[in-house]
């Protein structure tokens, strides 16, 4: 996973610190970003 893909999550979440809510909401990013990008 590329640093300018979890760059580009964190423009579309948001996110600015890896509070326990911000972590929970950036793994619900990454899942969702990881579900896009594998062909079904």
């Amino acid at each position: 996973m590329g640093i300018k893909r979890i760059q580009m999550i964190f423009r579309i979440t948001g996110l600015r610190d890896f509070s326990v809510c911000g972590f929970q909401r950036f793994n619900a990013a990454v899942s969702a970003a990881l579900r896009l990008s594998t062909p079904q």
